[in-house]
């Protein structure tokens, strides 16, 4: 299920190519981030995101965002180092 327009152009920024590492702040999710070639952190950030989402694409060369039936639905995520987060919402009428 895609979540994002398949046809638009995303960029991203050049100063993200150099980073390789973020560490953690205990029990936080508060991050310094680094690039390859500094022992100082480049930044310090909140590494959390809010987004909004009433529906998703569907199509290759012509797309259409259609909007979510209501019911209950379940999102996964994970990362590279093998946690998992399950989030249930409900979209109603």
């Amino acid at each position: 299920m895609k979540l994002y327009d398949p046809l638009a152009v995303y960029s991203c920024p050049m100063v993200l190519s150099e980073i390789n590492t973020y560490a953690f702040q205990p029990l936080s999710d508060v991050a310094a981030i680094f690039q390859i070639s500094d022992t100082n952190p480049v930044s310090t950030e909140n590494m959390n995101a809010e987004v909004q989402i009433t529906g998703y694409w569907i199509g290759s060369t012509a797309v259409t965002l259609t909007n979510f039936d209501p019911g209950v639905y379940t999102v996964v995520g994970g990362d590279e180092w093998g946690s998992l987060l399950v989030v249930h919402f409900t979209v109603s009428q």
